[in-house]
């Protein structure tokens, strides 16, 4: 296993790319993207000791690019160095199933997120999700800083950059938030909470409506 260090935006992995590494993030942030047809679409945000590269053990092949968001470092290991460990340890066998369980168990939230109606409670159950995330890292679960640009975040969403933006302002107006730039702090938590909750039967609806 080695360390490999990531200037931002440096590409980590490259869609199509032939599969050799297993690689564990550092405490940086990474974004994942999934280009078709010409197209990007953000698929996912990563966060320290997240793992990478585990969607090319079918093909061996990469099936998306993973770009750095800040200056990052991470831990690198040749897939069959890690198989070969799984054969001889049964300890790291059950600490790469709990890895790859972590990563379906996320998988899961982020399609609970997008599985919401209109654009306030998919930015509410983000931004919830996001501090759970940091907290469980040993973080302030009210106060951290948004990695990625409005783009890349309704990108991910599936929203447009200016619902992003009216959307979170909308958020700092309700005193749920307070929002400088990138920088954000959850004023009102259970407030937030509410609108993550609220059942919408309409298919997305942005302020504009």
């Amino acid at each position: 296993m080695f360390g490999r260090e990531y200037r931002d935006l440096a590409d980590l992995l490259l869609n199509n790319e032939r599969a050799k590494h297993f690689y564990k993030s550092l405490p940086q942030d990474i974004q994942q993207i999934l280009t078709e047809n010409g197209s990007e679409q953000v698929t996912d945000f990563h966060m320290s000791g997240e793992v990478l590269g585990a969607e090319a053990i079918p093909t061996e092949y990469h099936t998306c690019t993973v770009t750095a968001l800040e200056d990052s470092e991470i831990c690198s290991l040749r897939y069959r160095e890690l198989e070969a460990l799984c054969d001889r340890d049964p300890k790291i066998s059950r600490q790469f199933r709990l890895l790859l369980g972590r990563k379906i168990v996320a998988a899961h939230q982020n399609l609970l997120i997008l599985g919401c109606t209109n654009s306030t409670q998919l930015l509410a159950s983000f931004l919830l999700n996001l501090a759970r995330k940091f907290e469980a890292r040993g973080f302030s679960k009210s106060e951290f800083v948004l990695r990625m640009t409005r783009g890349e975040l309704g990108s991910f969403l599936g929203l447009k950059l200016e619902t992003v933006s009216r959307t979170l302002t909308h958020f700092d107006e309700l005193n749920l938030i307070e929002i400088n730039q990138r920088h954000v702090r959850i004023i009102n938590l259970e407030g937030l909470k509410a609108v993550a909750k609220e059942s919408g039967r309409a298919k997305r609806k942005t302020l504009q409506e």
